[in-house]
């Protein structure tokens, strides 16, 4: 192909009929070959030999990459019909944790329904960049993750545990010295604050008057977190296992969904999306959890589009990192299904387009 894309600028809408027209040819990849890739793919996303619309050589042939959320999300399009029990069960675990009493199912009942993607994909963003320090891939780390720690384990020391039940919490006062320290660090909790306003479910804190309580589902997920990171052989500080330990929550929530455990699905998600306090303007936040696993989950759950050409992505992103390790962190956490489909059928469904 001479073209720079794989599915032309003028044609967006192509993006559907592209993957239903091959889909039945495409080959799931194998994870021996995506450990291959990962390591060797070298330079900025749109500069690799690997991610071009002449496809990527193979000992089998030439082959065009794409990528999709996840099959594991499918049975997201059931939340509609067991709205009711859904919701219930959600209730069950707050009860369970002793959250009840601040976590409202009644007003915002939609919802605790519906993933946060746009701070679920910063969550990702901000773990794929620790995983791939952890894993030699590149050795930015970025200080995020130590400084989420430092903020809940402040706000949980300089707290007051509410006599009624609610959990821990700061008085205003408390609350803006708490958010003008974190402030000159270049870290502003009040601003994951105002997710709430728009998603409930997942705001860092709840404010009832004067007072700023810690989500508990943010305190749940933190336990868990804590779990894994006790139950490993070779211990670090704990903020330096962020990015393993939030895809290792990921990988067991979209298994639970996959076997249409919906409401462990959601309360993992938003437990996971209320602990993120991090830098909103996070490059690696943005460029992969923005634009490319919003862009996948959008894209899916509006126009049931499957899957996606990896050059046009490699393009679109245009960055330094390598996309071979992103990807292949991606797919080990259950978020993507990676394909390949050989180059002359792709070529041969772009033609037929065009006739149209």
């Amino acid at each position: 192909m001479s073209r720079s894309r794989i599915i032309p600028f003028n044609h967006p809408s192509w993006d559907y009929s592209l993957w239903e027209s091959i889909e039945s040819q495409a080959d799931l990849m194998t994870q021996d070959d995506i450990d291959y890739i990962a390591p060797r793919d070298r330079g900025g996303s749109s500069n690799s030999d690997y991610w071009t619309t002449n496809g990527r050589k193979t000992p089998s042939g030439t082959v065009v990459d794409f990528i999709g959320l996840s099959s594991n999300f499918d049975n997201l399009d059931q939340v509609s019909n067991l709205r009711q029990s859904i919701i219930e069960e959600l209730e069950r675990k707050a009860t369970r944790i002793g959250g009840r009493k601040l976590l409202d199912f009644s007003s915002n009942s939609d919802d605790w329904l519906e993933v946060n993607w746009p701070i679920l994909a910063k969550v990702v963003g901000a773990a794929v960049a620790s995983v791939g320090s952890e894993q030699g891939f590149w050795r930015t780390r970025g200080k995020d993750a130590r400084q989420s720690h430092k903020f809940w384990s402040e706000m949980k020391r300089e707290g007051t545990l509410d006599k009624s039940g609610k959990g821990t919490y700061l008085e205003y006062e408390n609350w803006q010295k708490l958010v003008e320290g974190f402030r000159e660090h270049r870290l502003d909790p009040s601003a994951a604050v105002l997710r709430g306003q728009s998603h409930p479910p997942s705001t860092p804190v709840i404010i009832e008057g004067n007072r700023y309580f810690q989500n508990p589902i943010a305190i749940d997920h933190r336990v868990r977190m804590r779990g894994g990171w006790d139950t490993m052989e070779e211990q670090g500080p704990f903020h330096e296992y962020h990015g393993s330990l939030t895809f290792e929550v990921i990988r067991k929530a979209t298994v639970s969904l996959s076997k249409g455990k919906i409401s462990d699905f959601l309360w993992a998600i938003h437990g996971l999306c209320a602990y993120h306090v991090m830098r909103e303007e996070g490059l690696i936040q943005h460029k992969i959890g923005l634009h490319l696993v919003t862009n996948l989950a959008i894209r899916r759950m509006t126009r049931k589009v499957g899957c996606l050409p990896v050059p046009d992505i490699a393009k679109s992103l245009d960055t330094s990192f390598n996309l071979g390790p992103v990807l292949k962190i991606l797919h080990d956490a259950g978020l993507i299904d990676w394909y390949t489909v050989d180059v002359s059928i792709v070529e041969a469904a772009i033609a037929e387009l065009q006739n149209r």
